[in-house]
């Protein structure tokens, strides 16, 4: 979670405005790096043009910490192994879903992961959404209000 507050924290205090897109492409960099290492194939798509600065922090925070697990949970040289990793946005919220297709090591991501999702959406008034374990793979779906409390 550091790490996404350190990177966040640099491209806000550089940027115009774009600090969500200049943190993905540079943290979607990172952990493509680290995947394709491992056999896992990343994509991103759909991040809406105009995503609230409140809402920054908190997914970038989210997609750190989910893909720090999927990392974890993943069996490296897995062949057809993917994580995508979807972003939508309607009038009144911001949507981001991740989705692995990996083997997992576990069945679940930690608790205390898991915990900190949560309450983060909690607190920002969104929602999250878990796949069941036993479906294989791993699907987490956040939904955050553009007008929802703000972190900073």
């Amino acid at each position: 979670m550091t790490s996404a507050l350190n990177l966040m924290a640099e491209r806000v205090a550089r940027s115009d405005g774009a600090a969500l897109d200049d943190y993905l492409n540079e943290a979607v960099a990172f952990w493509r790096r680290h995947y394709e290492d491992a056999g896992l194939r990343l994509t991103l798509s759909g991040l809406p043009r105009e995503v609230p600065r409140a809402l920054h922090l908190p997914l970038a925070i989210i997609l750190h910490e989910i893909c720090g697990e999927v990392a974890r949970l993943h069996q490296p040289g897995e062949v057809g192994a993917a994580l995508a990793v979807a972003f939508s946005a309607s009038r009144e919220d911001v949507g981001m879903v991740v989705t692995t297709t990996a083997s997992p090591r576990e069945d679940t991501p930690h608790a205390e992961v898991r915990a900190m999702i949560e309450g983060l959406v909690a607190l920002m008034g969104g929602m999250t959404g878990w796949s069941d374990p036993r479906e294989g793979g791993l699907t987490l779906r956040v939904r955050l209000p553009r007008e929802g409390r703000s972190l900073q």
